[in-house]
Formats: structure tokens, C-alpha cells, sequence
């Protein structure tokens, strides 16, 4: 999920910007909007891995639910997409970012209500993120977008995003050390008297014989 929301991301982008027409020098097939027919399945992505990483099926029932429903919609519009006139592409792309954008909000601004630390990485990351579209869309309103170049502007707060899920994995990471390392000394120790059960027993057993085969 991870994957995805930062690879269809950046090769959509990548597209959108010009940077796959420059850097393969395309003269017969032009994906400058390629990157409105891959931006649905980015995300997807992005709604699967925000629900994976704040465990959102056990912490909220609705906002759950309103991620799935992004995941699968935004599925089935990537593979309707190809299929529609451009123009209906192009719209739909837009509409679809026009409501995720708050989605994105809400969930970081919830899960720092839940004291999740590693919410202030993924709010600070999809507010740049949200930012740069807004300022996409609006660009797109103008005679000349191409003459302020808002897809670097995105391809930017994509980059700081991208740095942001990383620090949200490692927060995650830190956790799930913490619980397991909780759950081997429960599992392993008395938590009154500190004396080690069975399973240590067996555990400083296997060593023991181990030190002493070599």
C-alpha cells in the first residue's frame, strides 16, 4: 500500500509534469495527462495504507468505512477511466481529489485527537500535499497553467509527503517494538516476583546447549 501511494504518485506526477516525455525525449506518444488516468489507483492506495497504518477498522467504524469506500471507488474509476473521453477523465481526476482532500485532513487531525504521534507526520505531509493540488486546480482555471508550472509544485510537496511517510513508518516501527518487546517479557516473566516461567526456562536451556556444543 505504502508502494503504491508513493510509486502511482510519483509516476503520475512524473507524467503530468513532462518529466517521462523529457527524460525518454517522446516525440509520437504524449503522457503529460497520463498522470489523470493513474492518479485514481495512487489513491486507493493511499486510502488502504492510511487505514493500515492508524489501524482505523479498530479506532473508528465511519471513518473506516469512508476510507474503504475511497479504496474501491477510487479502484473502479481507474479502470472506467481509460475508457471515457478524456475531457470526462480529466473532471473526474479533479473531483476526486477535490473530496479527498479533506478525507486526508480529518484523519490526521483525528488521530492527533487520539494522541497518535505519528499523525503530526502524515497531517503535515497531506496538508503541503493538499495545498499543491488546490493550487494545481486553480492553475488549470487560467488561460496559460503551463506558464507557472503547478506540476512541479506538486512533484515538490510530493517529495516533503513522501518524506513524511517515512517518519510515520518509523513511528510505527517504535511501536510495534515497544509492544513487542511488552508482550516477550509478559509471555516470559512473572510480572509480581520478576521470575522467569517455562518458556525461559526452555529459552536459557537452548543456550546453555548451545554454548556448550561449540
Amino acid at each position: 500500500a505504502c508502494s503504491g501511494y508513493v510509486g502511482l504518485h510519483g509516476l503520475g506526477w512524473a507524467a503530468a509534469s513532462g518529466l517521462i516525455d523529457d527524460f525518454f525525449n517522446l516525440t509520437t506518444i504524449n503522457t503529460t495527462y497520463a498522470g489523470m488516468l493513474i492518479f485514481p489507483f495512487a489513491i486507493a492506495c493511499a486510502a488502504y495504507f492510511t487505514r493500515m497504518l492508524f489501524n482505523i477498522d479498530v479506532k473508528s467504524a465511519k471513518l473506516s468505512f469512508v476510507l474503504t469506500l475511497f479504496g474501491w471507488g477510487s479502484l473502479l474509476l481507474g479502470v472506467a477511466l481509460p475508457w471515457v473521453d478524456f475531457k470526462v477523465a480529466f473532471i473526474a481526476s479533479h473531483i476526486l481529489a477535490v473530496f479527498w482532500i479533506p478525507v486526508t485532513l480529518y484523519t490526521g487531525i483525528y488521530m492527533l485527537t487520539k494522541s497518535d504521534f505519528r499523525a503530526k507526520y502524515y497531517l503535515l505531509g497531506n496538508s503541503l500535499y493538499a495545498a499543491s493540488l488546490v493550487f494545481y486546480m486553480l492553475a488549470h482555471l487560467t488561460a496559460h497553467p503551463e506558464d507557472i508550472y503547478p506540476e512541479l509544485f506538486v512533484i515538490s510537496a510530493l517529495s516533503f509527503d513522501c518524506i513524511c511517510i517515512l517518519l510515520s513508518l518509523s513511528e510505527w516501527l517504535k511501536i510495534k517494538q515497544t509492544e513487542y518487546s511488552r508482550s516477550y517479557l509478559q509471555a516470559r516473566y512473572d510480572p509480581l516476583t520478576k521470575v522467569g516461567n517455562r518458556f525461559a526456562f526452555n529459552e536459557a536451556v537452548k543456550k546453555i546447549n548451545k554454548e556448550i556444543i561449540i
